[in-house]
Formats: C-alpha cells, structure tokens, sequence
C-alpha cells in the first residue's frame, strides 16, 4: 500500500471514529493503534508516516477542522430552506415596505428557532467547540496550523452565507449598513453580519446545554408577543430576538424596491441552488 492510501485511510478512519463518539479536549480516548487496526493498514508504514503519535493527531484535528461536520451550527440547510418557505408566503404584497418589514421578521424568527433547536438535537457541536478549545492549548507547529485551519474555514462559512444572506436581504429589501460592510476590508458586504449571527447563535446553544435548571431558559418560548411591533403576536425565544435585533440592526431598508415578479423568481431559484451546493 502506498503512503499516501495509508495517510488518507489511517486518517479518513480515525475522522469517522471521532465523528462518532465525539472530541473531547484530549485525544486520549482515541488509540493510534486501533485506529491500525480499524484502517487496516500497515503498522510499519503508519509509524513511517507519523513517528510519534502527536504527529498523527495533530494531522487528524487539522483535518477534523475543515469537516462541515465538526461545525454544525454553522450549516443548516433546515433553517435556510425554513427562510425561503417563509418568504414566499410574503411574495404577493412584497412591493409593500411594511409587508417586507414583516417578512423579515418573520424569516428571522422562523429560521433562528429552527436553527437553534435542530443544534440543541445534535451532539456534534460539541466537537467544534471541543476543536477550538485544544486548538488553544496544542503545542508548537501543529496549534499554530490548526487555529489557521479553523481560521480559514471559518471565512469560507462567512463568505458562503454572506452570500445567501445577501440574496435574501435584496428580496426583503434591505442592505447591510455601510459600517459593518466586509467590503471595507475587501470582502463580501455580510461577511461581518454572518460572523457575528453564527459566533452569537453558537454562543446561545452552549449556554442552552449548559444552563442549570434554576437558571432561565432560552429553549422556551415566549407567550405571544410582538417585540418588533409587525402587529402580529408570535411566540419567540431568546436566539430568536438576538438574530433578529443583530440582523435589523445591522441592516437597513433600501428607498426604492425594484425587483419584478420575475426578479424574484430568479433570486428565488439562485436560493435554492446555492442551498443544494452547499450541502
């Protein structure tokens, strides 16, 4: 077997073996030689490849950081498909600035409610989080290359949904504020609006798990309310109104709405295609 099956099996092995059970801070739960044995590879060659068992591990994080599936609250194609659904419900009066206000709205609490519970039924977060805590902690060259791979696939997740935030804002008619533009800095317009929804909605499911009985709860709902005065009561949660007073806040209404029924058929479309690249 060459060396390079025995990296890619030795390491596509031991990906699916954590994505299973789960990242703890340390790799101690995970043996190197049973991870031989499960690939069913040379002991030999892995030990060429990897003399000392850090040297795998340290590969394997690297690789653990650039699976969408250590990052789950980053991607879910629920919660986004959740936003196009609700939108379209608004299609007909969108031309109005009021129904669009309320369209936003809606889109916001619907798609943060489901976003947050699919996350709080999932497991796997908690080797994102798990990932970022020992890339803090692991020593020399390797932590270095690890908060860059984590570094870098975070960007890719802003730029992708700077982009799917983008469409949507232009069907709502609102643009991002030019204070908190990326393109300042040379990136998408929402890149800074995708960061700073994704670091918050992370935040709320840590706190979520991690919240003693006595304490409030942000999985409960509200009774029927109305906090952004649509006219309209509906039942919301706190990863609810935090994405949606971020997203008002950080946007604006545009003065004129130009799009044409066929115009937002088109967004519409794009939507939906860019939804089923990304998963």
């Amino acid at each position: 077997m060459a060396a390079a099956e025995v990296r890619e099996q030795a390491l596509r092995t031991a990906l699916e073996w954590v994505l299973d059970e789960g990242l703890v801070v340390s790799m101690d739960h995970i043996s190197l030689e049973a991870v031989i044995a499960r690939a069913e590879v040379p002991r030999s060659a892995v030990h060429r490849l990897w003399p000392r068992k850090e040297q795998f591990f340290g590969d394997l994080l690297i690789r653990l950081a650039t699976h969408r599936a250590s990052q789950p609250t980053m991607f879910d194609s629920g919660a986004l498909r959740k936003a196009i659904d609700t939108g379209l419900e608004y299609r007909d009066g969108i031309h109005d600035a009021r129904v669009r206000f309320i369209a936003v709205v809606e889109v916001c609490r619907q798609a943060s409610i489901e976003n947050f519970e699919d996350n709080l039924r999932r497991s796997d977060w908690k080797t994102y989080l798990a990932l970022s805590a020992t890339a803090l902690s692991f020593p020399d060259d390797i932590g270095v290359q690890l908060r860059a791979a984590i570094d870098d696939s975070e960007r890719k997740y802003a730029a992708g949904m700077a982009a799917f935030y983008a469409l949507m804002s232009e069907l709502g008619g609102r643009r991002i504020r030019e204070a908190f533009s990326g393109e300042r800095a040379g990136r998408q317009a929402f890149e800074m609006l995708a960061s700073v929804t994704s670091a918050a909605m992370e935040g709320m499911v840590l706190r979520s798990a991690s919240t003693a009985d006595n304490q409030p709860s942000l999985i409960r709902q509200t009774e029927m309310v109305d906090p952004f005065d649509t006219g309209s009561v509906r039942p919301w949660n706190g990863p609810a109104i935090l994405f949606t007073s971020t997203f008002l806040s950080m946007t604006e209404p545009v003065e004129d709405y130009a799009l044409d029924p066929i115009a937002i058929g088109e967004r519409l479309d794009a939507l939906a295609e860019w939804i089923s690249a990304a998963e």
